[in-house]
């Protein structure tokens, strides 16, 4: 059987809105919209899916294994029983567990680049301050932010998630999952996962590595970076084209923090030049 690869490719720095979507077209050609993006409000030197991160508490950490995972997985299915008043599908468990912040295999992407130009120049989130003094408010946007994106084969054989004979954990590869999606959240941030079936290993270090043609769905992988200097303009431009807290987070949650985000817009930087 032919082997299949992808390459990886460094692209520098996204300047504005208009200069990520000249980049765009620049990747991937005005005719091919076969690009799903990501974006971190901080630096980030590799792309693994959260399974294969090392995750602390209470000053100890611990990467979890490939047992630990299906323990994980297949609690998860059976407390969540009282939350759902039925059984999930294996893929639904996988979907409703990532959205919920249990370690996976999936790396969530988005159809929109501006979704994740959003979460890369500016997204609200404790997990990640340069030190004690900073703000949550302020933090990532004293840090570079950095985007993703994965280019599609164009003759991929799309994965039926509503097959149950086929366990997610068994998919090998790199594979492109096209969710139905439990959450409105999903559904406003256009989401799209890939799985991985060696969540341990880096993407960047999977680039140019052979694998089996049906078990590879992407044939590029692009990084950007987002440079803190540039941080405030991408994100009032985005409030512009109302890409903020209250779209992409469609519950009483995100409407609340987006309201008074927009607020704090509209006072302090209406009369810029």
């Amino acid at each position: 059987m032919q082997g299949a690869t992808f390459t990886f490719e460094e692209a520098g720095s996204i300047r504005s809105v208009e200069h990520f979507l000249r980049e765009i077209k620049r990747v991937s050609g005005k005719g091919d919209f076969r690009l799903y993006f990501r974006g971190h409000g901080e630096p980030t030197e590799g792309l693994v899916p959260s399974i294969g991160r090392e995750h602390f508490y209470l000053g100890r950490s611990i990467q979890f294994n490939s047992q630990q995972e299906r323990n994980l997985l297949a609690q998860f299915r059976r407390h969540a029983y009282e939350h759902f008043g039925r059984i999930a599908s294996e893929w639904e468990t996988l979907f409703l567990a990532r959205h919920h912040g249990l370690p996976t295999r999936l790396l969530d992407w988005s159809f929109n680049p501006l979704v994740a130009l959003y979460f890369a120049a500016f997204y609200e989130n404790e997990e990640f301050l340069p030190s004690p003094r900073d703000h949550a408010g302020t933090a990532k946007l004293n840090v570079d932010g950095t985007v993703w994106a994965i280019q599609r084969r164009p003759d991929i054989r799309e994965l039926d998630v509503f097959d149950s004979s086929t366990s997610p954990l068994a998919i090998p590869g790199v594979r492109l999952v096209f969710p139905f999606n439990p959450t409105p959240r999903m559904t406003a941030q256009s989401g799209i996962f890939t799985i991985h079936s060696d969540p341990w290993t880096d993407m960047i270090q999977s680039a140019n590595q052979p694998f089996a043609e049906k078990d590879l769905d992407d044939v590029k992988l692009i990084k950007w970076n987002v440079e803190s200097r540039d941080k405030t303009e991408i994100v009032l431009d985005l409030e512009r084209m109302a890409i903020n807290s209250r779209t992409l987070f469609p519950d009483v949650e995100g409407l609340a923090r987006g309201l008074w985000q927009t607020e704090i817009i509209r006072e302090c930087f209406q009369n810029l030049d």
